[in-house]
């Protein structure tokens, strides 16, 4: 088994607006913020489902 990772805020590859903190073909971790009001458009994905955490 692989080593735990610990990443902070911020750090991580940046992709676009979104920081990858962890990504594996079972499953990924990426960091973003969303503007209040703001969101992601109704979607689907056929491979995978997307879940969130949200701090305020």
């Amino acid at each position: 088994m692989d080593e735990p990772i610990t990443l902070s805020v911020g750090e991580g590859e940046l992709v676009g607006p979104s920081v990858v903190k962890a990504a594996r073909p079972e499953l990924s971790l990426i960091e973003f913020e969303i503007k209040p009001e703001g969101g992601v458009q109704p979607h689907f994905h056929k491979r995978h489902s997307d879940s969130f955490y949200v701090l305020e």
